[in-house]
């Protein structure tokens, strides 16, 4: 009979995961201040929440903002490079003074003199000049560089919604583990009654010496576990709604309620092969391997550019004179320039070599991703199978165990039983209806995970409109 009673506590215990709420509720994902949605909330409606408050999904977005303006800094290394500086110098270098007389237009005769050339004067110079930088031709190496910006956005494109996916799954998952909690309440409280119901017929059947003190003992136990268990139970409630809370975006302690119940809800998995060949032109994380790869090309093509030739223009202009104010000269300069790599300490054939095994990897890892991406559909199309036929299964068992109990009773009230047979008959019951819950929760949630493995799921999709 202990046996019994001690297993019916574990399984009301166990079931809500605490570890797994426990795992979803951390400091981060929480907005101070963000507004307390009206309640009673659909899991649609928390979804919508989520993508507007969750930290995780916003720190995406702001990757792609990061990530698209990489474009633009590549781009401009199309366009003139022009500076302006303005530098003071002052010095009685010989070389520095000569040269300094003649760019600010104040040479004479008397600069000629043998001592004032060998030994002149400090001079003060001061020099504003314009510079003027242009690529003609890069080899391609411009071009590499934007390719791989424009990829490296698309890259962030794929993180935001990938994120949006893994969101909106762990939303689906916190509120319908929340559903499971409030039915394993139900189930603790039934539980609780059904105890309270046996402890007073076991009173009454030793008061009139039906059975002995052991046997109306048993049954305080029993209903005493019970109890245990649903106190256990509604801290589970309390803890699911905080992980909630948390997906949401909100304070873990905001005062939300959910508007739906764990009812039956039946999913049917498409064909594998249509899975696959959704999930391989779908699904975020793998495009991402895809793009990984072009970038990778990308950057074979600019280590390559480093061994051609390169060509350029440049121009400057300039006007120095003694002070600020004074009118000095001015003068201007352009030519262009033609750079060819002969050897660099093969710094630059290591670079290449790196570039082309970055591209070897990256083949690699989408090799390795398209086969993990199947695996982990079949597994998801699998799971939600068996999930679906568990439903018969358990809401078989609930029927059995019910007719078990009613004989159970019967039997127990003519004296043609023992207690403990009536404990383990509830707790049949009990158990049988705790894991109809746990299949309920496990179906829907296979069938998220379907559409997240697949790369299809969505605020329109079917499990988050039951």
């Amino acid at each position: 009979m202990k046996k019994h009673v001690h297993q019916l506590a574990t399984i009301l215990l166990l079931l809500v995961s605490a570890s797994s709420l426990q795992g979803q509720i951390g400091t981060s994902g929480q907005t101070p201040g963000s507004p307390i949605p009206a309640t009673p909330l659909s899991i649609k409606q928390a979804v919508s929440i989520a993508l507007q408050n969750n930290n995780s999904y916003r720190a995406a977005q702001q990757g792609r903002d990061a990530a698209k303006t990489k474009i633009s800094q590549a781009l401009s290394n199309y366009l003139p490079q022009l500076n302006f500086d303005e530098t003071i110098t002052r010095g009685n270098n010989p070389v520095y003074v000569f040269g300094s007389l003649l760019t600010q237009r104040q040479f004479g005769p008397e600069n000629f003199n043998i001592v004032s050339l060998n030994r002149p004067d400090a001079l003060d110079n001061f020099q504003a000049k314009l510079s003027l930088q242009q690529v003609i031709y890069d080899a391609g190496k411009i071009r590499g560089y934007v390719g791989q910006a424009r990829l490296g956005e698309e890259i962030a494109r794929k993180d935001v919604e990938r994120t949006k996916q893994e969101l909106i799954f762990r939303v689906v998952k916190a509120y319908t583990l929340h559903l499971l909690a409030r039915s394993g309440q139900q189930v603790a409280e039934d539980a609780v009654k059904t105890a309270a119901a046996a402890q007073t017929r076991a009173d009454s059947m030793f008061q009139s010496g039906m059975i002995v003190e052991s046997d109306k003992l048993a049954a305080q136990v029993f209903r005493s576990r019970m109890e245990e268990a649903l106190l256990q139970a509604r801290n589970q409630v309390a803890l699911s709604m905080a992980a909630l809370n948390f997906e949401l975006g909100l304070p873990v302690d905001s005062p939300v309620e959910v508007s739906s119940d764990l009812t039956e809800a039946r999913f049917d998995a498409p064909p594998e092969t249509s899975l696959f060949q959704q999930a391989l032109e779908q699904r975020p994380d793998y495009l991402q391997t895809l793009l990984m790869k072009d970038i990778a090309k990308k950057g074979v093509t600019v280590a390559r550019s480093e061994f051609l030739p390169q060509a350029g223009f440049f121009g400057s202009w300039e006007s120095d004179t003694q002070t600020l104010t004074q009118r000095g000269g001015n003068n201007w300069i352009v030519g262009a320039q033609v750079h060819i790599n002969l050897f660099h300490g093969r710094g630059d054939q290591a670079r290449l070599e790196e570039a082309k095994a970055n591209l070897e990897r990256s083949t690699s890892m989408s090799q390795y991703m398209s086969s993990a991406v199947k695996l982990q559909v079949k597994q998801a199309s699998l799971d939600l199978e068996t999930s679906r036929q568990r439903l018969d299964v358990t809401q078989s068992a609930i029927a059995q165990a019910e007719e078990s109990l009613r004989i159970t009773l019967n039997r127990y009230g003519a004296g043609l039983t023992t207690i403990t047979d009536l404990l383990r008959a509830q707790t049949d019951l009990t158990q049988a209806r705790t894991a109809h819950l746990q299949a309920l929760f496990d179906h829907r949630i296979a069938k998220a995970n379907l559409e997240l493995a697949s790369g299809t799921l969505n605020e329109n999709s079917e499990v988050v409109n039951p």
